[in-house]
């Protein structure tokens, strides 16, 4: 049986981290995202990483490489 690769598991406010963005209130954004995602089941992080199939979930690049999409001020 071949399993395919899952591009989520789980997202967690516990799995973001401050070190290379040193603007605070953009990962702060990014935590409470994370946090309304994970308790009420609504896409906000999950929907804006592509590639992604026709269900809007994020899928694995074999080629490694992924895109956001980041909206400033809207």
């Amino acid at each position: 049986m071949l399993i395919e690769p899952k591009m989520i598991c789980m997202i967690s406010a516990y799995t973001v981290t401050q070190s290379v963005i040193t603007d605070c209130s953009f990962v702060a954004s990014l935590i409470v995202a994370a946090m309304y995602e994970r308790k009420h089941n609504k896409q906000l992080i999950t929907n804006i990483i592509y590639p992604q199939n026709k269900q809007g979930k994020p899928i694995v690049n074999k080629g490694g490489k992924y895109m956001i999409r980041l909206f400033f001020n809207g």
